[in-house]
């Protein structure tokens, strides 16, 4: 989960992201990942999207789609306030039983 209201912390949540991959691919089995934008709430209408591409270039989002071989990442926003993603979210959760 990556707070869309804190850029301060995307160097962090990348470098993370980084590390967990690597170990992912060094197993060689395939998983699914779910990167969840939250409180997309707190950003202006205009600005959202702006925001949250801005984010995933941070996170080199396209990079690390192409480079994974076996973790299929997908993204989605969601709101604490609105519930937004919500659906989303929990049809995800139901594609790995």
């Amino acid at each position: 989960m990556v707070d869309s209201s804190e850029p301060g912390r995307l160097a962090d949540a990348s470098v993370h992201l980084v590390e967990t991959l690597k170990l992912i691919e060094e197993t060689q089995k395939s998983c699914k990942l779910l990167i969840i934008f939250s409180k997309v709430d707190l950003l202006e209408h205009p600005q959202r999207d702006r925001v949250i591409a801005g984010i995933s270039s941070l996170l080199q989002l396209s990079y690390l789609t192409s480079w994974c071989r076996y973790v299929n990442i997908q993204t989605t926003e969601y709101s604490t306030e609105t519930d937004e993603g919500l659906h989303t979210i929990l049809e995800w959760l139901q594609t790995l039983t």
